[in-house]
């Protein structure tokens, strides 16, 4: 295997640092900006090629001891090496390059806003089990890139409350010796997973079992075991996967405890969460990503505001203070339900919901010739769909403040928005620190 020595000088989107040689990009795993190291080369094709670092000549500044166990297989945090200034630059560059690269250039990029303590924000925990050498059930999460597990401990992203619970959960199936759900053997054992909520602002915590079959020996014991010596923990909810999928949750479900959802505040509103309703997984971060929105918006109290892909309605109903009336939209009926709940939870009356396909409602409301003033958008990471965005621009709002989780699809979407929006404002949000993800918020005006 061919060995070489090189330096690094810039890093790739998916954080492989890039080293010219001649006409052909090397890229090394874990190399940063300005390392040397000496290299073995993986692959090489005739253009590109890959390598691992053998040994390192010399380490960047901006690299920093990974506090977690396992960092080098779990995948989770690929950017827990890194310190933490340099992620949010390495992140705010990522939003202007891909826009840049779609054609935009004459737009205010702010500063992205950072956390003062950029650990144990995820109010949400999907984790599975494993046996570890002494047979006692451990929590795992899946390797990267890979369907084998990986014991964590407390992780270092995870609410410190729902890290808590998890460890709870643990200890209680090894003392009732419930059988965990083995993916690769037999297939014996109910229990495949378990999806943790935490109520940032209430305290509230949610726990859903997911098990393979709606049979689930012990759930009783189990289920009191854990309320018994948590007080937090106000709801508990048995979901049954049979699929074998990568999708975590099954369509059945049954309340063991509580009232199967928790109450969550946001904003200066209350919140019923659901077990499968989309909730932003950083409290603090949102709540500065919804005031960014709102400002984007620049209400004057006469604005009519469309809010896709409306979910529960957090964005929408927070929206519903400041404009004349909402209109909210959501293909999942779950969630228009759970959208309908929380607008009676906070009395609030200029918000109407809907449950539909959004492109297909804006095209009615085109042929109804209704207008609005403001779209809200908040697709999933994957992004829009030209149909919608056509329809958007059929329905002519004055303003489109669009919310990604994903600067590839973003700038995507916006290519085709361009053709009757101009591109003003664009404001990061790192809402997943130590992650490769960045949040972002876009306004366009109508031109």
């Amino acid at each position: 295997m061919q060995e070489i020595r090189v330096k690094c000088s810039k890093l790739a989107d998916n954080l492989e640092g890039m080293v010219r040689i001649e006409t052909k990009n090397l890229y090394v795993k874990d190399l940063l900006p300005g390392e040397e190291a000496i290299v073995s080369i993986t692959k090489d094709n005739g253009r590109v090629m890959q390598g691992t670092v053998k040994t390192y000549i010399t380490t960047a500044k901006e690299r920093v001891k990974a506090n977690c166990q396992a960092f080098d297989r779990c995948g989770a945090c690929n950017m827990l090496h890194l310190d933490y200034n340099f992620q949010l630059q390495f992140k705010r560059n990522l939003v202007a390059e891909k826009l840049r690269f779609a054609g935009f250039n004459n737009f205010n990029l702010g500063e992205i806003k950072g956390m003062d303590q950029p650990f144990n924000y995820r109010n949400k925990i999907i984790a599975a089990f494993k046996y570890n050498k002494n047979n006692l059930v451990v929590p795992a999460l899946f390797q990267e890139e890979s369907n084998e597990l990986v014991f964590i401990n407390n992780c270092s992203i995870q609410s410190k409350e729902g890290n808590k619970v998890l460890e709870l959960i643990c200890e209680a199936i090894n003392k009732l010796k419930i059988i965990i759900f083995d993916p690769y053997g037999k297939r014996k054992g109910v229990l495949k997973f378990v999806l943790i909520k935490v109520a940032e602002n209430t305290g509230e915590i949610m726990v859903v079992f997911v098990c393979s079959s709606d049979i689930f020996p012990a759930r009783n014991d189990l289920v009191k075991y854990i309320t018994s010596r948590n007080s937090k923990i106000k709801t508990v909810v048995q979901n049954t996967n049979e699929r074998e999928t990568a999708v975590v949750l099954g369509p059945k479900e049954r309340v063991l405890f509580g009232k199967g959802m928790i109450k969550d505040k946001l904003c200066g509103l209350e919140f019923f969460i659901s077990s499968k309703s989309f909730y932003q997984v950083n409290s603090k971060q949102t709540e500065y990503l919804y005031h960014k929105a709102i400002e984007l918006c620049d209400f004057k109290g006469y604005e009519t505001v469309l809010d896709a892909y409306c979910g529960i309605g957090t964005i929408g109903l927070i929206a519903s203070r400041h404009a004349k009336k909402v209109i909210g939209v959501e293909v999942n009926k779950e969630a228009y339900k759970n959208a309908i709940l929380n607008s009676k939870l906070n009395n609030i009356t200029n918000c109407r919901f809907y449950n539909a396909d959004c492109t297909e409602f804006i095209l009615e409301m085109t042929m109804n010739r209704e207008t609005v003033d403001i779209v809200i958008m908040d697709p999933p990471r994957e992004g829009s769909t030209k149909d919608f965005m056509s329809a958007v621009i059929r329905l002519k709002p004055k303003k489109i403040i669009y919310i990604s989780c994903n600067p590839v699809t973003l700038a995507e979407d916006l290519k085709v928005l361009a053709e009757s929006y101009n591109l003003k404002e664009v404001i990061p949000v790192d809402m997943f620190p130590h992650t490769l993800h960045v949040e972002t918020c876009v306004l366009l005006e109508r031109n």
